[in-house]
């Protein structure tokens, strides 16, 4: 993916991005929670998120914003294809999981970040191994 397809990318997918929070070991249930929201957004299941937001990230990913960014994904990744490794981290105090996630022309890392109350609190698409 070349510099500027992945500006668009990250721009449609940073009106989800609010900040992040918690280091989740692999297998917790943040891997798994991160796994489900991932398959879900990507299949433009709007409704099944928001159990699993927070009311900040709820009041931004409207049906409509996930079709946008699943539109998007497409248009410039191609079909979604598979979920691969999961890995967790911190950042600024937040827990994060990444899921890489292959599409036909290449694969990005689901950024899922969490808040205290294991909420998604932002979602956002990064490199494979970015941070």
């Amino acid at each position: 993916m070349n510099r500027h397809t992945f500006g668009r990318v990250v721009a449609t997918c940073t009106i989800f991005g609010f900040g992040v929070t918690g280091c989740a070991p692999q297998g917790s249930p943040q891997v798994a929670i991160a796994q489900g929201f991932t398959t879900k957004l990507l299949s433009g299941d709007a409704s099944s998120l928001e159990p699993l937001e927070t009311d900040t990230v709820r009041q931004g990913l409207t049906a409509g914003t996930v079709n946008q960014l699943v539109q998007t994904l497409t248009k410039q990744e191609g079909q979604f294809k598979s979920m691969g490794a999961t890995r967790t981290g911190k950042v600024s105090g937040f827990d994060v999981v990444y899921v890489t996630c292959a599409f036909d022309r290449g694969s990005l890392d689901a950024k899922v970040v969490f808040d205290a109350t294991n909420k998604v609190a932002g979602f956002f698409f990064v490199p494979v191994g970015g941070t």
